[in-house]
């Protein structure tokens, strides 16, 4: 089992219900920008009234480590492009099934 730090639970039911959503819809194609990555995080600890715990790079941590038990394909800290023009640094996961 995983260790994820404060909000341990609801952390890692956070990253269930949506990482297939990151990959295969909402961030399909293009990945997911760092700074959008800590947003989601900030929001998900808002509506669970937890305190925000991990930083960009823990959350790159754990999603990594996730995919990989897991077996989901997933690269971090890539360079995140759209209409080939680079948006910043983020994560790549690929879609699943």
């Amino acid at each position: 089992d995983h260790t994820y730090g404060a909000g341990d639970e609801a952390f890692r039911e956070w990253l269930n219900e949506n990482i297939k959503i990151w990959a295969c819809d909402e961030f399909y194609g293009r990945g997911m920008m760092n700074k959008e990555l800590s947003a989601l995080y900030l929001e998900f600890c808002k509506e669970e009234g937890i305190k925000p715990t991990h930083s960009t790079q823990q959350l790159l941590k754990a999603i990594k480590s996730y995919c990989d038990h897991y077996g989901i394909a997933a690269e971090m800290d890539k360079e995140v492009r759209e209409n080939q023009y680079s948006r910043g640094r983020g994560v790549i996961i690929e879609c699943f099934s």
